[in-house]
């Protein structure tokens, strides 16, 4: 096994934090704050070019900025001057996330009470791409975000909503 197939895992994140709270406030308030952050995860580059005719364009990027001889690593039947990069050899962009509840609650008796809450996601109005980057060299968009981290917000938004109970 040549060193460039080692690598690290597609959902490899070296660091994640996720800190949450319920935060009782006056007059029957209370909030309920959540942060995640993680630190960026792992994509691959391809040529986009069938190197070593083995009829995929799947084989891995050789960058020109960095001299070597790709023949030693990747055994490419074309001169293309730079050094093969690895499996995964590239990271995306950070993650990170703010949402909160705020919940009114409005009491009728012992049993019944009404709870009015605004939920809000993305606070920070942040785009969260993680690793989800063209990776393919021959594409106009090469090592740019093409969507977003699945499960977080793509942008800020509000949800709003009421419970009854009795």
């Amino acid at each position: 096994m040549v060193p460039q197939e080692w690598a690290p895992a597609a959902t490899d994140e070296r660091h994640r934090v996720v800190v949450s709270a319920v935060i009782s406030l006056p007059w029957g308030f209370q909030a309920s704050p959540i942060m995640q952050a993680s630190s960026a995860r792992p994509y691959t580059l391809t040529q986009g070019q069938d190197l070593n005719k083995d009829g995929a364009n799947t084989d891995l990027y050789i960058d020109p900025a960095v001299p070597g001889n790709p023949a030693l690593t990747c055994g490419c039947v074309t001169a293309i001057n730079g050094t093969q990069v690895g499996v995964n050899s590239q990271r995306g962009a950070p993650i990170f996330d703010l949402d909160t509840r705020v919940t009114k609650t409005i009491r009728f008796s012992e049993r019944m009470s009404l709870g009015l809450f605004a939920e809000l996601y993305n606070l920070t109005n942040r785009a969260n791409f993680g690793n989800y980057y063209v990776g393919k060299a021959t594409a106009t968009n090469f090592k740019q975000p093409f969507s977003y981290m699945l499960g977080y917000p793509t942008s800020r938004q509000i949800q709003l909503g009421a419970r009854f109970s009795f």
